[in-house]
C-alpha cells in the first residue's frame, strides 16, 4: 500500500520535478491566450488560475498551478460578484477567463527606503467564465 502511494505522489509530481510546466503550454481556444506573467494589453481575453483558500476574501491569481507566482499583477474583477465561489471550491484551484478593461502602473519603491523603484500592475477585468481547473 505504501509504495502505491509513494509512486502517485512521485506521478502527480512529475512535471514540476522535471521542470516543466504544463499550465505553460495550455492549448486555448481561438481569441484566448494564456496569462503567463508577461503585460496584457486592453481588450485581451485571457486565461489564467485563481485559487481563494478558506476564510480569505481575496482571490490570488497566478499564471500556473505548477509554478505558482501571486506577484505578477493585481487583478481586479470587477464582475466577481457574480462569480462567487462555493465553500467546495475555495482552496482548489480554478481557471477563470477574463477580459482587460484597464491597466494600471503604479510606482513601488522595493524595499521601502531604498530609492529603488519598480512598476506594480494592476488589471481592471471582467470575468467570461470561471470553472474547476482540470487536471
Amino acid at each position: 500500500m505504501m509504495p502505491t502511494l509513494l509512486l502517485g505522489a512521485l506521478l502527480a509530481a512529475a512535471p514540476t520535478l522535471a521542470g516543466k510546466d504544463p499550465d505553460s503550454r495550455r492549448r486555448l481556444p481561438d481569441g484566448q491566450q494564456a496569462y503567463l506573467g508577461a503585460r496584457l494589453a486592453v481588450g485581451a481575453v485571457a486565461h489564467a488560475f485563481v485559487l481563494q483558500y478558506p476564510n480569505q476574501p481575496a482571490w490570488q491569481v497566478s499564471p500556473s498551478r505548477y509554478a505558482v507566482d501571486f506577484q505578477t499583477a493585481n487583478f481586479h474583477f470587477r464582475n466577481r460578484a457574480e462569480h462567487a465561489l462555493l465553500d467546495a471550491q475555495r482552496g482548489r484551484w480554478m481557471q477563470v477567463v477574463f477580459t482587460v478593461v484597464t491597466v494600471a502602473e503604479t510606482p513601488v519603491e522595493s524595499p521601502r527606503g531604498s530609492g529603488v523603484w519598480t512598476w506594480a500592475l494592476t488589471y481592471e477585468c471582467d470575468i467570461q467564465s470561471l470553472a474547476p481547473a482540470g487536471h
